[in-house]
């Protein structure tokens, strides 16, 4: 199951985390993201690189995700990471 992040701007991010080089999302997760619709979602993985997994998932390593989460934060919650434009 995926951990879920709702921001106080309405945003939500959905993060599952994989202990494996090659991540793979659960069928949990893509069913939490087919109901809830979430703004963006991450698999985060012990790799060194982010790179889709799927439309609309980005794996990524834990400090890229941290650093995403401190843009946002500093953005005043205005942008949205994971998602293309």
């Amino acid at each position: 199951m995926p951990e879920l992040f709702p921001f106080p701007t309405g945003i939500l991010w959905a993060v599952e985390v994989k202990q494996s080089l090659v991540p793979k999302p659960s069928r949990g997760f893509h069913q939490a993201l087919a109901d809830l619709r979430p703004q963006a979602a991450f698999v985060v993985y012990p790799g060194e690189e982010a790179y889709p997994l799927a439309p609309g998932i980005l794996a990524t390593p834990l400090p890229q995700l941290m650093r995403r989460l401190w843009s946002l934060a500093t953005q005043g919650g205005t942008s949205f990471p994971g998602k293309a434009g």
